[in-house]
Formats: C-alpha cells, structure tokens, sequence
C-alpha cells in the first residue's frame, strides 16, 4: 500500500478535512491507476455519503488538483468543469 499525503505547505490546513468520509479510507482507492474504472467507482461511492464532498471539490478546483478523486469527481470529470466555467 502507497500512502499519499498532501504535503504542500503553501496551502493553508482544512477545517472540513475532518469530517470527510475518506478520512478513514485507504486513500490508493482515490489514486486508480488510469483506466481503473472500477477503482475509480469505488472512490467514488465514498464521496457520495460524504458531508463535505462541495468542500472538497472546491479545493480541488482551487488548487488545480490533476490526480486522484475529488469531491466525487475524477480528474477528467474535473477538467471538463473547468472547462465548462471558462466558457
């Protein structure tokens, strides 16, 4: 198991952090590799119980996060909603 933490110091601590439903989930499940579609789902399906599943992916969308499932969006899901915001 390869554990990821978000370690950039730039970026001020989250309060709502806390109370995510990832909290105490293996976070490898919110890094499929790509074309891991049910690996994906899996992250997924936490996000969708998760209180502050907004907070998390207006983090994300803030601080440009290109891996992994935010919010209960995938990177590519993300970027269209980026792109959707410019248009």
């Amino acid at each position: 198991m390869t554990l990821r933490v978000y370690t950039d110091t730039n970026v001020t601590p989250q309060p709502w952090r806390h109370k995510a439903a990832c909290a105490t989930t293996d976070p490898d499940i919110f890094f499929a590799e790509v074309g891991d579609w049910r690996g994906t789902q899996a992250a997924v399906k936490v996000c969708d119980g998760c209180d502050v599943a907004a907070q998390c992916l207006e983090f994300a969308m803030r601080t440009d996060q290109r891996e992994g499932v935010w919010g209960g969006l995938d990177a590519s899901a993300r970027r269209r909603l980026r792109r959707k915001k410019r248009a």
